[in-house]
């Protein structure tokens, strides 16, 4: 464990998620092998390797994740997921009007309370698990999750994501996300900033 983490920190272009809660450094790198990751939260250092689901943390067995997704509404074919490298790039809110393009919502759950995961963990593992999310959200949900009293409790939550097609721009898409927990059957808001991502076709 200690050699897969000392060689994943080795080469910062492993580095896919860096930031902060109150004041403890998080920070989580890609490893050569697809399915391994490697989380530092403050001092503690997790090997995470997720395969079919099944979640193991410094070679022991911790919890299982689960994700499936429901579109509610798709008039053109494109997700998060579709917009590729080379093909569009993310870009500042560029203003002018939306127009309704896409919803979905992506369903998580977890056999360990969310409580249960360290922020660098959790982030990881829903970053490994949700296509297209960017780093900085995988970081401000997991931080949500563990840290709002209702939703670490809790190991059911779901995103629902809209996508805005500009009425201005050509080929440019805004991407919202909103976060909810399940708890006791009920449907909880977790009391997040909205994430929105905006793409543009890279010839723009």
């Amino acid at each position: 464990m200690k050699k897969i983490a000392e060689d994943a920190i080795e080469n910062q272009d492993n580095l896919w998620i860096d930031g902060m809660y109150d004041g403890t450094i998080i920070k989580v790198f890609k490893t050569d092998d697809p399915n391994v990751i490697v989380s530092f939260t403050g001092s503690i250092v997790e090997v995470i390797t997720i395969d079919n689901g099944e979640i193991n943390i410094n070679n022991k067995s911790f919890s299982t994740i689960e994700v499936t997704k429901e579109s509610i509404e798709e008039d053109l074919q494109i997700s998060v997921e579709s917009v590729m490298p080379g093909e569009y790039i993310q870009i500042p809110n560029p203003g002018g009007s939306w127009g309704f393009y896409s919803n979905e919502w992506i369903y998580y759950s977890t056999s360990n309370n969310f409580g249960s995961y360290t922020i660098g963990g959790l982030s990881a593992i829903l970053g490994a698990s949700i296509v297209g999310v960017p780093a900085a959200i995988l970081l401000s949900l997991a931080t949500t999750l563990i840290t709002n009293s209702t939703a670490a409790t809790t190991s059911v939550g779901s995103i629902e994501r809209t996508i805005l097609e500009s009425l201005t721009f050509f080929k440019t898409y805004k991407i919202t996300d909103v976060v909810y927990v399940l708890v006791e059957d009920v449907v909880n808001y977790v009391d997040t900033n909205v994430w929105w991502e905006t793409w543009a076709p890279s010839g723009m």
